[in-house]
């Protein structure tokens, strides 16, 4: 193989740092970095050299670098290449084999203490191989060949080719083809006195290109006779007869190939041939003249036979599903020598011809069919091929309204329907999400509801064969079951005494049903038991004599709460009102009159289930005692209205009123005094009196000795017994 420039650039670096103690050295240069390149040749045959450039930095050392090159063969152990000890290798013979090669520079030489040898990284492998020359003769697989015919040349024997590294190329009249011929075999058909060698690329290494040692002309023989004249046929004949085709006679063919209708060849060595056509219809018939050299182009003639009565058509195809209403292809396959078909079809009163082997129809009623065909030519109409036809029911009709609620409770069993259509083969039911189809019988399925407000549509598909139809229902889920209320109002309940209980509304809910105790009335209504409507949260209540439980529940059509209970007692009925007022330090014989500033204590006997008693005093203010007593000091001259009520929790009596009559000082002094006798002899009895002053409250009388008030003490008027004889003069306060 010739050589070719490859340019290889190795480029290897390597930093070493060696120790350095840092102080009092002759040699400060640092270690240098060595790299090798190359540019020689590849492959190197051993009758070539290899050089190599290094490159060193720093490149000016103040001490001289040492230079020395080393190889290493066949992996061998690194050895010195003896004299190269500069920086650059040139020309270096070198071994067969295996070589690689590196450069070891030593850096501050003679300096014991800093001296360092650095290599360079190792080149990559260059093999060196031996020089050697090879050799190859031809050969073809013919002496002579006809005009354009092939050759095959090949390799007769070939030495250092290299095997199936080796790369070939054929040359015509010494000159490569115009279109390169590689290969180690040439097909080519040569023209007179083409001259056929070859050129081999051996593959190996220092093998130079080589010729073949011999070429090869090979000779030409006569061309392949020419195309055969146009065939005479004899009349057209039906199938079955025998007739005469010939050709006029082609110069050099020394036979001629027929190729029959059927496909089959017959040789004759005469220009003509005895044929019989057994099927009708057009059919070609062919002829080539044949020589040693090859056969011609053949010569074609169609012919035209009458045919015969047509087959009976094969199986007619129809669709696996056929819906009423719906067009769809019969077909058989195409009958040979047919030029029309008869279908017949139910219903239609003549057969329906068609150019082709296929018919499109449509049947509108479900049931059993028989279509038949048969094939027909101007020989007449063939056998009849018949085919069944099972026509389906037709699409469903649209579902019935779905039978079921439209509204439903969270997790409610409910039941939802269609009528049955025995056309339809599936019901697919579809449910909003959240629901659950639990079990599904066809036309009817049982569902379990989702939770509130998971509305949606339930739709049920009515699916057959032929198609489907829908139908769907709007479906709403209620709230549920109402929360369970909460109870305000009073526990404690006076009989007779009207009490309003009520609750927050419940969301959802369509009514509240309340129940009291026995004897209670709700509402005016004569029961202790009502039930509202949904916007009504409070109710009036009459308490009876008994406590015990009130309970409330909120419905709605999905159910009833919970029962919020209380447990209500019943307490004393409101008071009576207090008895009479009693003033008993008044003076008067009507126990009311009090002087001003006069303090006062009033009573009354303490009124049974009373818990205090509420006092309503002149100067408009109230004071409560739980007591049946206030001591109370009148500051105002005149009549005053004092009056007090009885109460408890179950409420508070009418008022027991009481008048004051407040003076306001000392009375005047009493009017002259008057007596009944002012003349008298002991023992005696006489009346004594004064003018009756409004304003005073008694009257203190002082009588002489001996004297005794027998009647009216402490009033205008008294009464007196007289025992002893003294003259009357005292005063009357």
């Amino acid at each position: 193989m010739g050589k070719k420039l490859l340019s290889i650039f190795f480029i290897f670096s390597l930093f070493f740092l060696n120790s350095w103690d840092g102080f009092g050295q002759s040699c400060t240069d640092a270690p240098p970095t060595v790299a090798i390149s190359t540019e020689s040749e590849t492959p190197v045959c051993d009758d070539e050299t290899i050089s190599f450039i290094s490159t060193i930095s720093p490149s000016t050392p103040s001490v001289a670098y040492i230079y020395q090159w080393q190889v290493s063969v066949n992996n061998s152990t690194w050895t010195n290449i003896s004299g190269a000890e500069n920086k650059d290798l040139t020309n270096y013979d070198p071994a067969i084999g295996s070589n690689r090669f590196r450069l070891l520079v030593t850096n501050c030489n003679g300096d014991s203490e800093n001296e360092s040898t650095e290599a360079s990284p190792a080149s990559a492998i260059i093999t060196i191989y031996k020089k050697q020359e090879g050799s190859v003769t031809i050969k073809a697989d013919k002496a002579a060949v006809c005009p354009g015919e092939e050759a095959v040349y090949s390799i007769n024997t070939i030495n250092n080719h290299g095997g199936s590294n080796a790369e070939y190329e054929w040359l015509l009249n010494g000159n490569p083809f115009s279109t390169p011929e590689t290969g180690n075999t040439l097909t080519y058909a040569p023209s007179t006195n083409d001259e056929i060698s070859l050129k081999v690329d051996s593959g190996i290494p220092c093998v130079d290109d080589f010729i073949s040692t011999n070429s090869i002309i090979l000779g030409i023989k006569n061309g392949t006779p020419a195309q055969p004249g146009p065939i005479t046929p004899p009349p057209l004949v039906c199938p079955g007869e025998e007739g005469n085709y010939s050709i006029s006679g082609v110069i050099n063919a020394t036979e001629y190939l027929w190729t029959l209708p059927d496909g089959t060849i017959e040789t004759t060595t005469q220009s003509n041939i005895n044929l019989t056509i057994n099927s009708a219809g057009s059919h070609d018939l062919s002829v080539q003249a044949v020589n040693e050299c090859g056969t011609s182009t053949k010569e074609t003639i169609s012919l035209t036979v009458n045919a015969g009565i047509p087959n009976k058509p094969g199986a007619i195809s129809a669709p696996t599903l056929v819906c009423p209403g719906i067009e769809e292809t019969y077909a058989v396959s195409p009958v040979p020598n047919a030029i029309d078909y008869l279908w017949t079809i139910p219903g239609e009163s003549n057969p329906i011809t068609t150019s082709t082997p296929e018919i499109k129809w449509t049947f509108n009623n479900p049931g059993q069919y028989n279509i038949s065909v048969a094939a027909r030519n101007d020989c007449g109409t063939g056998v009849e091929e018949s085919l069944s036809i099972n026509v389906n029911d037709g699409i469903p009709s649209t579902p019935t309204a779905i039978n079921g609620p439209g509204e439903v409770c969270p997790g409610e069993i409910v039941t939802y329907s269609v009528t049955s259509d025995n056309t339809v083969t599936n019901y697919n039911w579809s449910v909003p999400a959240g629901w659950t189809i639990t079990t599904n019988n066809g036309n009817q399925i049982e569902v379990t509801a989702g939770a509130y407000n998971q509305n949606g549509d339930i739709s049920v598909i009515a699916e057959n064969d032929c198609g489907n139809a829908a139908q769907t229902l709007p479906v709403e889920v209620k709230p549920g079951i109402p929360d369970q209320p909460e109870i305000s109002g009073s526990l404690n309940a006076c009989t007779g005494t009207e009490e309003i209980y009520s609750i927050d509304t419940v969301n959802f809910s369509e009514e509240y049903t309340w129940v009291f105790p026995s004897g209670w009335n709700v509402n005016n209504s004569g029961s202790n038991e009502i039930t509202v409507a949904a916007g009504i949260t409070s109710v009036n209540v009459i308490p009876g004599s008994n406590g015990g439980a009130v309970s409330v529940t909120a419905k709605n059509s999905c159910g009833e709460s919970t029962a919020a209970t209380e447990t209500l007692s019943i307490q004393d009925p409101a008071p009576q009102a207090p008895g009479s007022i009693i003033f008993p330090n008044s003076g008067d014989e009507e126990g009311n009159k009090v002087c001003m500033g006069e303090e006062g204590t009033y009573s009354f006997a303490s009124v049974p289930t009373a818990t205090e008693y509420i006092w309503s005093l002149p100067n408009g203010t109230t004071e409560t005692t739980t007591v049946p007593e206030l001591n109370y000091t009148a500051n105002t001259a005149g009549t005053l209205s004092l009056s007090v009520t009885a109460k408890n929790n179950c409420g508070e009596s009418a008022e027991t009123e009481f008048q004051i009559e407040v003076t306001d000082g000392v009375p005047a002094q009493p009017g002259e005094i008057t007596s009944t006798s002012y003349l008298l002899c002991p023992p005696a009895t006489l009346s004594l009196s004064v003018p009756k002053d409004e304003d005073v409250l008694s009257y203190e009388w002082f009588l002489p000795t001996g004297w005794q008030i027998t009647g009216g003490e402490n009033t205008n008027s008294i009464t007196v017994n007289v025992s002893a004889s003294v003259q009357y003069s005292n005063p009357v306060v």
